[in-house]
């Protein structure tokens, strides 16, 4: 009996035991198969796609909304500037004009009265583009900060010496005009600049100077009108322009002060 009873005890346990390990198994069976069906379940799919498209998606939307900013920026600082220099292009054409017009008189042997209103227009159109050349490079530089004031002041300085003596030769013309007989008018065309690199003549001074600020206004121009190329880019399209520049003409260019915000 106590052999019997033995028996059936450890019977017993075993079975428990198996009962046990079958059990712990069959919850790690079950553990498993739910965290895979879990990470399977479409919501959780949906939830996950949401959320990588919400940050992904406004990383993107912030990327292009300050794109978008810094081209509108670039494009009103390059209207500016070109209207700048359109001013300054307009004030050029008026002092050419009259001044031409005033030479034009003198040779012809025109009254004094005729005279003094032509040389009272010049003078208004010298004055209005000096201011316009000087003003011009510090606008610039207001919206190009980079390129530095100086660096752009500094390129107008030939143009500058030539507008100062063709003005000057056109004032002394005027004032030894005044007591010219009308059969010599060879004097007009007598012009001393203090540099031999400088025209000798009036006629040449002006055509001179004319051919170089149209040069320097269209190669300024076609350096702005390449947005948005790159600085090395528009300088390269305005030294095209430049390589017929006689000889008055600065060979330097302008646009090498003008790189784009960043």
């Amino acid at each position: 009996m106590a052999r019997t009873s033995s028996k059936k005890v450890a019977t017993a346990s075993v079975k428990r035991l198996l009962s046990i390990r079958r059990f712990r198994r069959a919850s790690s069976k079950d553990s498993s198969w739910t965290a895979d069906s879990v990470l399977r379940h479409p919501l959780l799919l949906v939830v996950v796609g949401f959320l990588l498209t919400a940050l992904v998606g406004g990383w993107l939307t912030t990327r292009r909304e300050a794109h978008e900013k810094t081209m509108e920026q670039q494009e009103r600082s390059l209207n500016e500037a070109i209207t700048i220099v359109r001013g300054l292009a307009a004030d050029y054409a008026a002092y050419e004009v009259r001044g031409d017009l005033l030479v034009r008189a003198m040779k012809r042997g025109a009254s004094r009265t005729e005279l003094i209103t032509l040389k009272r227009d010049f003078d208004e159109s010298y004055a209005n583009l000096k201011v316009s050349a000087f003003t011009t490079g510090q606008k610039i530089a207001n919206i190009y900060p980079s390129s530095g004031e100086d660096a752009i002041v500094s390129e107008y300085g030939e143009l500058g010496q030539m507008m100062e003596h063709t003005t000057a030769c056109i004032d002394a013309a005027y004032e030894t005009g005044k007591v010219f007989n009308a059969d010599q008018p060879s004097g007009l065309y007598a012009c001393r600049f203090p540099s031999t690199s400088f025209p000798s003549s009036l006629q040449v001074a002006m055509d001179e100077l004319s051919n170089c600020s149209s040069l320097f206004l269209l190669s300024l121009g076609v350096a702005l009108d390449r947005f948005p190329a790159s600085p090395w880019q528009r300088a390269a399209e305005a030294n095209k322009v430049f390589k017929t520049a006689p000889f008055g003409c600065s060979k330097k260019l302008i646009v090498h002060g003008f790189p784009m915000p960043k």
